[in-house]
């Protein structure tokens, strides 16, 4: 699973891209819902990406940006 949210993230909770099986994402989504950030329009900080190791490269490719920016 991708987690990000640096200082933010920390006092806040983090932004969290679970990916693996649906099956296994619905028995753990009630827990990552709790953990996750809040944003303004009351929805949460997780969306499930898909299949594999999914959420990890989503993950990868947001950091690959934020390093060219920097």
């Amino acid at each position: 699973m991708g987690v990000s949210g640096d200082e933010e993230g920390a006092r806040h909770g983090p932004s969290l891209t679970p990916g693996g099986s649906s099956k296994a994402h619905k028995n753990i989504e009630d827990i990552l819902l709790k953990r996750a950030a809040q944003v303004s329009d009351n929805s949460f900080g997780v969306t499930y990406i898909g299949r594999g190791g999914s959420g990890n490269f989503i993950k990868m490719v947001q950091n690959g940006i934020e390093y060219g920016d920097m």
